[in-house]
């Protein structure tokens, strides 16, 4: 039997600052996914690598990507979902653990060079700036458990720092 691969390898997070409440996009320079390709807009992503855990990947990626390290990260929560989606090309199913990391007031990105450009969208934007559904279910997800206080906000906490 045949059919696409499931890969497990991938992490988001969504990357908010509180006052006012927006959430972080950075714009592609270039591939690697259908897309994700030149001047797309997305949250972090990332691959897990060689004996890494998510929350290890999640932590590296926002540093390479975004510069997001040390006082800079004002919080890291998991989340519960596994965000699912499919890319035709390369015919592959993915299951995406998503965190949610706070930035400090007033932090401005450090791209790395798969970026071009950053920007800060409205929360009241975001349904229309985040393109793809397992993006948007992270934010909404965020939304509910993180960004309230409810009894899963502490639950759903990690260490930043690692």
């Amino acid at each position: 039997m045949t059919g696409p691969r499931l890969r497990t390898d991938l992490v988001l997070a969504v990357v908010y600052r509180a006052s006012p409440l927006r959430w972080l996009q950075m714009r592609r320079a270039r591939g690697p996914m259908a897309g994700t390709g030149p001047g797309s807009w997305h949250p972090v992503m990332g691959h897990v690598e060689e004996g890494e855990t998510a929350a290890d990947a999640v932590r590296r990626e926002l540093g390479e990507e975004l510069g997001l390290a040390g006082g800079a990260l004002a919080g890291l929560w998991q989340l519960d979902g596994v965000h699912p989606f499919f890319l035709a090309t390369p015919d592959e199913v993915y299951l995406s653990s998503a965190f949610v990391a706070r930035a400090a007031d007033g932090f401005k990105p450090s791209l790395n060079d798969e970026h071009d450009a950053w920007r800060w969208v409205d929360d009241a934007d975001a349904g229309h700036r985040f393109v793809w559904p397992f993006q948007l279910a992270a934010v909404e997800e965020a939304r509910r458990y993180v960004l309230r206080p409810t009894p899963a906000r502490e639950m759903l906490r990690i260490d930043p720092h690692g």
